[in-house]
């Protein structure tokens, strides 16, 4: 009989000693965990993006003298007219044409003018421009290999650059509408002849930079003459 007790003490001694509630009153406290310093704080955050997208709001210009605030011309808006004579020959066996140019270009800026620059179209069919790097030669923009652009043989300005006459008169908007006639007439009469001076040019791609022999002030006409040709693609 007192084996049998003894056999049960024991086997009920492991569940009584690990006994939650005892082993708990049994450890002995441990350090408490160190609070931050400082509380945590949130990362500051950045300001937003400006939207560059290609549907942002346009960066409009202040309104000015040359252009209002809805875009419309303002008082002092100008524009520069260039009028043409061009005398061409097309050789439909050669597939070629060659032509002469005289431009009579008056500026109607208020800036002198000591270079200019001419659009050369032709170029693109030209090999190595941007045309033909944009587009593969046999895709539906390209070449196809052909081989085009301008050839020109001279550009030459006219010496003199000549004002244009002032028309005075009494204001009013009859007066305004007959200067304005009056200018047209007198943009379009022909100049003097006067000797060409050959022009030293720098064609990049499909645009021309003409450096001039002769400036242009405010209001003033020039004339140049070209020669060129190209083949047709």
């Amino acid at each position: 009989m007192r084996d049998i007790t003894t056999i049960l003490l024991l086997a009920l001694a492991p569940s009584l000693s690990f006994a939650p509630g005892r082993a708990a009153a049994q450890q002995p406290a441990g350090p408490k965990p160190v609070q931050p310093a400082h509380p945590l704080t949130l990362p500051t955050l950045r300001p937003p993006v400006a939207d560059t997208g290609i549907f942002s709001p346009a960066p409009l210009p202040p309104p000015s003298d040359t252009r209002r605030a809805d875009g419309a011309p303002g008082q002092s808006y100008w524009q520069q007219r260039v009028d043409y004579t061009i005398r061409a020959t097309l050789d439909t066996a050669a597939k070629r044409l060659s032509g002469t140019e005289t431009i009579r270009y008056t500026n109607n800026s208020p800036d002198t003018l000591r270079f200019v620059w001419m659009q050369l179209d032709q170029n693109l069919f030209r090999q190595g421009s941007t045309g033909s790097l944009l587009f593969p030669s046999e895709s539906r923009f390209g070449a196809a290999g052909f081989q085009g652009g301008f050839d020109i043989s001279s550009v030459s300005q006219c010496g003199g650059a000549g004002t244009r006459p002032r028309v005075d008169g009494p204001q009013g908007r009859g007066a305004a509408a007959t200067k304005r006639k009056r200018s047209q007439k007198t943009a379009t009469a022909p100049l003097p002849r006067c000797p060409a001076a050959p022009l030293k040019t720098r064609v990049d791609d499909t645009m021309m930079y003409l450096d001039l022999a002769t400036p242009i002030p405010p209001g003033g006409t020039t004339v140049f003459d070209l020669a060129y040709g190209f083949a047709v693609p």
